[in-house]
């Protein structure tokens, strides 16, 4: 079972690696939504670094928003999930395998976009390290909540309306939890209470998440 797994994990690492054309709508998303912000606050510089956690994050909800098409749709069309439902590994422990995966890469994402923020937005090392320790606490939550929703519409044939319109509501608390993060990290304030709500949210839905996605996926069946 532990070879099983391991294969599993490198096999989700290679899909992800080759399928980096799908990785790159979100970085280029990124990039968009950077250089706008850049532009039009181009006058303003200090202001433009006040302004920088907030369109980091709302670029990052949508970014992955985008990439939550990788967790299960390819699968389900080839009828890979079926296969693994009818395996005698845990199902759920595949599902958990999918969303650390997801999140490697997009926290990868993540941290690699923080090159656009010092090219556009000349903020300094220290508040692009708060940011990055800010989407840890963040991102697992994201993924997580994602998958579900991922799961639950992954047979429609409209599922980007659809996921757009169920999701945001979830994201909504974790999005204040890391600007409210944010703000005070950068006033010098402690966040102790900000990340322990985010972890929180990650502990509770890493425990329920994959037996809910299990369920959804064979009623998607």
């Amino acid at each position: 079972m532990k070879n099983f797994k391991k294969t599993y994990f490198l096999t989700q690492i290679k899909f992800h690696f080759s399928n980096w054309q799908d990785w790159l709508q979100p970085f280029l998303f990124y990039l968009i939504i950077f250089s706008l912000f850049s532009i039009s606050f181009s006058d303003a510089p200090k202001q433009l670094k006040l302004i920088y956690p907030a369109v980091f994050w709302i670029a990052t909800f949508l970014a992955h928003i985008l990439s939550l098409n990788l967790l299960f749709q390819d699968d389900f069309d080839d009828g890979t999930i079926l296969y693994n439902l009818l395996q005698p590994i845990p199902f759920e422990t595949l599902v958990w395998i999918k969303i650390l995966v997801h999140n490697l890469f997009f926290l990868g994402l993540a941290i690699t976009t923080q090159i656009f923020a010092i090219i556009f937005f000349k903020v300094s090392l220290d508040q692009i390290v708060k940011i990055i320790l800010i989407s840890f606490f963040c991102i697992p939550g994201m993924t997580s909540i994602g998958a579900l929703i991922s799961a639950l519409i992954v047979a429609s044939r409209k599922n980007w309306l659809l996921l757009i319109t169920l999701i945001i509501p979830f994201y909504i608390p974790i999005f204040l939890f890391a600007q409210i993060a944010s703000q005070k990290s950068e006033q010098h304030l402690p966040i102790n209470g900000e990340l322990a709500l985010l972890a929180a949210i990650v502990v509770a839905s890493l425990l329920l998440v994959p037996k809910a996605v299990v369920k959804a996926l064979r009623l998607s069946l």
